[in-house]
């Protein structure tokens, strides 16, 4: 991802932030098997109405299958996931309200934002990043830069976010705390020289793989 610096300070209002989603959750299902894994997203799919977000494999050798709906329907598709999955199940999540944020990142859709203070957290594990860029995002005064789930990353995550250095540090405490064990480093720069620009490639899908 490219980074513009600015002397200007970014302001929320200007992005055109909105608030967490009341009437949305979002649901996650790893399975340890592709063909398994297709079986389980087309079930899920057809035992209520949810939108799939993702539906891929990823590293290493395992399924994702993300999709949000109302809190009852993605109950009923992470409980019929688990069903059809079996022994091949590894995991799931269902986050209820997901900050818009992290619904457009899901779908490459960071806009462009003005960088300050930036905060980084990878995860062991997908599921383990969005809940905590989810409760980054809801903590503090910050915004999406990047996120990258898995591809090239050995089936781990990262995330990006930028805002005020006291907001970022705020809100990666509030991440690692939701990550627990499965946050495996994290760091805040709180001045970003413009020579680390060019090691951040612009993601138009957080599936693109690094290599």
């Amino acid at each position: 991802m490219r980074w513009k610096m600015s002397g200007k300070k970014t302001r929320r209002a200007d992005l055109g932030v909105h608030e967490p989603s009341r009437d949305r959750c979002l649901g996650l299902i790893e399975i340890d098997s592709v063909p398994s894994g297709l079986a389980c997203a087309d079930g899920l799919v057809k035992e209520a109405p949810v939108r799939v977000l993702a539906s891929r494999p990823i590293t290493p050798a395992k399924y994702l299958v993300i999709f949000e709906g109302d809190v009852e329907s993605v109950r009923r598709c992470l409980a019929r996931a688990r069903e059809l999955a079996g022994g091949r199940f590894l995991g799931d999540t269902n986050l209820p309200h997901p900050h818009p944020e992290l619904l457009d990142g899901l779908q490459g859709r960071m806009p462009k934002t003005e960088i300050d203070a930036v905060g980084i957290l990878q995860t062991t594990t997908v599921s383990s990043c969005l809940q905590a860029l989810d409760a980054a995002l809801k903590e503090g005064e910050i915004h999406l830069l990047e996120l990258r789930l898995a591809m090239g990353l050995g089936g781990s995550a990262f995330f990006s976010v930028t805002g005020e250095v006291s907001q970022v540090g705020v809100a990666m405490e509030a991440a690692k705390r939701v990550a627990g064990a499965a946050a495996a480093d994290s760091v805040v720069i709180s001045q970003p020289d413009p020579e680390f620009h060019s090691f951040l490639q612009e993601a138009p899908s957080p599936f693109t793989d690094l290599i």
